[in-house]
């Protein structure tokens, strides 16, 4: 079990707010929160103390480690690829029997967006794949701003790939920025348009953190932080995303590692 790991269910166990824990801790409620999704890593007394003021005792014993190196082994592969090369790992995988590729199509999505200069994030399982989580996907889901001008571009792009009039038309409704995700059929894939992802304000919460990768064919996409990644799967619902969140944090574990390990090696 990670920090992360800890101090949310020492917290949740507590019934206590971010908020009520920092109060308690003297410490802010935006550390709590870094500490939560791992973006920070806590030291052992910090660890220690936010546990204890929860009202419990974090115990400690050697042990064997166990470890799923199944997982580790496949993530550990993933990291030492390029994001582009991770994205075509993604696409050779989605090739069937009949040696016929799937409906999805990215690089052609990310085209017609970029043509119309639509303002976005990618987010969802292709935003994990392209980082390096290795899990199967077969749409792209987006954040986009909400601005009125940049969502009648979308609508725009969304023509080009030959998506309903309805659908064209339900990305500039008033209602996106209030209503459920909306998910388009497009000759290239499905694209998921989410104007209020999980755990997040929108789309200037990921603009802040996010990251353009080149993905290929002169394609540079921003890319949503692994933070805010797990933040998505963090305040999700459904039971298959637990999953999810285990390999995203376990990930961020093995980069970190590495990370280490080549700051070593240069001061050395």
């Amino acid at each position: 079990m990670t920090s992360a790991q800890i101090i949310r269910e020492a917290r949740l166990k507590a019934d206590l707010t971010q908020t009520e824990l920092a109060h308690r801790i003297g410490r802010d409620r935006a550390q709590v929160a870094r500490w939560e999704i791992g973006g920070q890593d806590p030291s052992f007394e910090n660890l220690r103390s936010v546990v204890e003021a929860c009202g419990f005792t974090l115990k400690l014993e050697i042990v064997e480690r166990e470890q799923d190196t199944l997982v580790d082994t496949e993530l550990d592969r993933s990291l030492l690829l390029a994001p582009q090369q991770r994205l075509q790992a993604l696409l050779d995988g989605l090739v069937d029997g009949t040696a016929k590729r799937t409906q999805f199509d990215p690089h052609t999505l990310f085209e017609a967006l970029e043509r119309h200069r639509v303002g976005y994030v990618v987010i969802g399982g292709l935003a994990r794949v392209i980082h390096g989580s290795g899990e199967i996907t077969r749409g792209l889901d987006i954040v986009p701003s909400l601005r009125e001008d940049n969502l009648r571009h979308l609508a725009g792009a969304l023509e080009d790939l030959t998506a309903t009039r309805a659908a064209q038309a339900a990305v500039q409704s008033p209602e996106l920025a209030e209503g459920e995700p909306l998910t388009v059929g497009t000759s290239a894939g499905r694209v998921r348009v989410v104007a209020t992802p999980w755990g997040t304000r929108g789309y200037d919460d990921f603009r802040i953190r996010s990251n353009r990768e080149n993905l290929g064919r002169g394609l540079r996409p921003k890319i949503a932080a692994t933070v805010d990644l797990v933040r998505m799967l963090e305040a999700s619902t459904r039971a298959r995303d637990v999953e999810r969140l285990q390999r995203l944090r376990r990930l961020m574990e093995l980069e970190r590692v590495r990370t280490r390990r080549r700051g070593l090696s240069i001061e050395r």
